[in-house]
């Protein structure tokens, strides 16, 4: 696998052997097979890319395993969860009668087989960590700023020392394939159904759906109201409802990516708790398996949300700018909400990470979307300066050693 310590060979097949990796990979397969059924029963829409997600982790672990443990070969591992992704989609039948059901609950086989292939894979050779264009930019500015300071005669701070490069995939990798994957293998079956319920293909079908669509999506925003003065009227009405219906339109495929990248996060979840009960995840992941994002994608993120403000005059614009808000959100959310948990263990930023949790408690009661732009955007803080808090913490470390 990949990240092994040197003394282990990365092919040795001992290093699976035992009876919790065995167990776990069975109860992976079980789980592939029985959990897309009942909740496809229970979900709709794009909330069926929650099974997908799930059972895509689980099956994921159950490809590695037959691959690295058992060592029957990749094509009869791919032939293995082909069966059970075919028996998961007739149980689902069994379980509803929706053919479209059906078909989604054996989706997993995209996710798991693209994440079990990446962790599969020969490891590349560590690469030099070079510094993003948000770290190359702070760097000129320094190097213009530096004649205007004044010689205090203190000696260059150390550069800080590069980490290592894990030779493992990165976890946003992972996600960023698998979503890929999933998203192109939707559209196809999209495309495929529109086609059989048509009866054909013809150049009309999609603005037939895209009009049916939009007639849906208008019947049920009229049906919004509100009180006032004792009287019902509509929420949206003229240009507002016209404006609102495009809006969901237009942004429906952000929306679509974002349950792809949720999915897909779910299944590396998955796998990460599968190889943690099987006792290897360490030996794979020496240095962890952390969702880390660029600081160019924080410096993109914020210069979209504030085009969204000052722009949004513009419908297109607005538009345009929702769609990259909407796609990177979910990714910043989760580091918000990871590292202010994470600050409660940290006796100086414990204060920080009380005052966070306060202030999110306090909007959930006034506007809950508030609570993700909060975490969205204390997830881009920490991402900004996510190097500069390390080099602090191991000078923090060097000096408790000295002393």
């Amino acid at each position: 696998m990949n990240n092994l310590p040197p003394e282990i060979n990365r092919v040795n097949n001992n290093l699976f052997g035992g009876t919790k990796p065995a167990v776990t990979a069975a109860v992976c397969l079980l789980t592939c097979l029985l959990l897309p059924a009942p909740l496809s029963g229970l979900l709709d829409g794009v909330y069926l890319f929650l099974p997908v997600g799930l059972a895509g982790g689980a099956a994921a672990y159950a490809l590695f395993y037959a691959v690295k443990g058992l060592g029957i070969g990749k094509f009869k591992a791919a032939a293995l969860l082909l069966v059970c992704a075919g028996a998961s989609a007739v149980f689902c039948r069994l379980f509803t009668s929706d053919i479209q059901k059906t078909v989604l609950s054996a989706g997993y086989i995209f996710p798991g087989a693209v994440l079990s292939a990446k962790l599969s894979a020969k490891p590349p050779a560590p690469k030099e960590i070079k510094p993003d264009l948000f770290e190359r930019a702070l760097q000129r500015l320094k190097q213009a700023l530096k004649p205007f300071k004044p010689d205090d005669g203190e000696k260059p701070e150390k550069a800080a020392e590069t980490a290592p490069v894990p030779s493992y995939p990165s976890r946003v990798s992972c996600i960023t394939a698998m979503s890929a994957v999933l998203g192109a293998a939707f559209a196809v079956f999209m495309v495929a159904l529109l086609i059989a319920e048509r009866g054909g293909f013809n150049p009309s079908i999609f603005s037939d759906w895209l009009a049916e669509q939009t007639e849906r999506i208008q019947t049920i925003i009229s049906s919004f109201t509100m009180e006032n003065g004792g009287e019902t009227r509509p929420l949206y009405t003229g240009e507002n409802l016209t404006f609102m219906v495009n809006y969901i339109l237009l942004v429906l495929p952000a929306v679509i990516i974002v349950f792809c990248l949720i999915s897909s996060w779910l299944s590396t979840l998955v796998f990460a708790i599968c190889s943690l009960a099987a006792g290897f995840y360490r030996r794979f992941f020496e240095y962890g398996w952390p969702v880390k994002i660029s600081r160019s994608s924080a410096v993109v993120f914020i210069a979209v949300y504030l085009g969204a403000m000052f722009f949004g005059r513009n419908p297109a614009v607005y538009i345009l700018f929702a769609n990259f808000v909407l796609i990177l959100t979910p990714g910043f959310v989760l580091i918000g909400v990871r590292d202010t948990i994470l600050k409660l263990a940290d006796d100086y930023r414990r204060p920080s990470g009380i005052l966070l949790i306060a202030a999110s408690v306090i909007l959930a009661f006034v506007n809950f979307m508030a609570v993700f732009v909060l975490m969205s955007f204390a997830g881009v803080v920490y991402t900004l300066f996510e190097r500069r808090r390390n080099r602090n913490d191991r000078r923090d470390g060097d000096d408790n050693s000295v002393s």
